[in-house]
C-alpha cells in the first residue's frame, strides 16, 4: 500500500466519522427539542388550587385547579377571593405572596434591604405566624393527598378530584 492510497483511506474514514458526528447531533437536537416539548407539556400539566381553611386548621374550601405557573395572588384574583374578603371585611392572614392585595389582608412586615427588623415588627411577625399554623395545616392536608403529587392529567379533572377531597376531610 503506497502513501496515497493510505491517504485516501484515511480521508474516507474521516468523511464517515464526519457524517456520523452530524447524524449524532441531528438526533440530539430532535431530542433535545422534543425533551423541551415534553417538560413545557408537564409544566402545563401542574396545577395551583388555593385553600380557605377556618381558624381551627378545618378545609372550608378549595378552589377549581389553575396552571402551576399562576402566581398565588393571580390565582386569588382569578377566584375572586380578594374581592369577596374585602367586600365582606373578613379578616385574612396571608404570607408576602399577596402583598399587593390590599384589603383586609394581614402580611408579615417585610425586612428592608440592608435593616433588620425591629423588636416590634418580629413580634409581629411571630404573632402572625403563631395564627397562621392552623390554616398552614389544612394547606398541609390538602398536600398530604398524593393525587395532586402525581397526576399527569387535565386541570379539570384535578378540579374534581379537589371537591372529593374537601368532601373527605369535611367527613374527619
Amino acid at each position: 500500500m503506497n502513501v496515497t492510497e493510505l491517504l485516501t483511506d484515511l480521508q474516507g474514514r474521516q468523511d464517515e466519522a464526519t457524517d456520523r458526528a452530524h447524524e449524532v447531533r441531528g438526533k440530539m437536537k430532535r431530542l433535545t427539542a422534543a425533551l423541551t416539548e415534553t417538560e413545557a407539556r408537564l409544566a402545563d400539566l401542574a396545577t395551583t388550587r388555593k385553600v380557605i381553611a377556618g381558624p381551627q386548621g378545618k378545609l372550608v374550601w378549595i378552589s377549581r385547579a389553575l396552571p402551576g405557573r399562576t402566581h398565588d395572588l393571580t390565582a386569588a384574583r382569578s377566584h375572586r377571593i380578594v374581592k369577596t374578603c374585602v367586600r365582606l371585611r373578613v379578616p385574612v392572614l396571608a404570607d408576602m405572596a399577596y402583598t399587593s392585595a390590599g384589603g383586609t389582608f394581614a402580611l408579615p412586615a417585610r425586612r428592608s434591604p440592608r435593616q433588620e427588623l425591629t423588636a416590634g415588627q418580629r413580634s409581629v411577625n411571630r404573632a402572625h405566624a403563631r395564627l397562621r399554623y392552623p390554616v398552614e395545616r389544612g394547606v398541609a392536608t390538602v398536600k398530604r393527598w398524593r393525587i395532586f403529587h402525581h397526576a399527569r392529567c387535565s386541570p379539570t379533572r384535578l378540579t374534581s378530584a379537589a371537591k372529593a377531597v374537601l368532601t373527605l376531610e369535611r367527613q374527619r
